[in-house]
């Protein structure tokens, strides 16, 4: 995924968790968060994450300024935390900032 540093990050999709008989976890009381790993593992930002359905099978993250992001390979990934504190973490996404004209 190629991202152009300074516009606006939008990244939204479904989201499911299964459990050990591979049945699907009911994550409406579960919280997510998101963050970006910057290249060169220098510097984590936190982002917003928003569930955007009651039953949290879906989510968005939303961040307007991007234009301190650094240039190049990047980790996105976003956090579940469960109401007892289990917690799962998605595979990280590899996103290229770059600058754009």
């Amino acid at each position: 995924m190629i991202f152009n540093r300074g516009e606006t990050f939008d990244f939204s999709g479904p989201m499911s968790v299964l459990d050990a008989l591979d049945d699907a976890v009911d994550l409406s009381a579960w919280s997510i968060t998101a963050a970006i790993l910057m290249a060169g593992h220098t510097r984590r930002v936190p982002l917003t994450a928003t569930w955007l359905d009651a039953g949290h099978t879906a989510f968005q993250v939303r961040e307007a300024d991007t234009s301190e992001w650094t240039e190049g390979d990047a980790e996105f990934g976003v956090t579940l935390e469960s109401p007892t504190g289990d917690v799962v973490k998605s595979t990280p996404v590899i996103i290229t900032i770059r600058d754009w004209l």
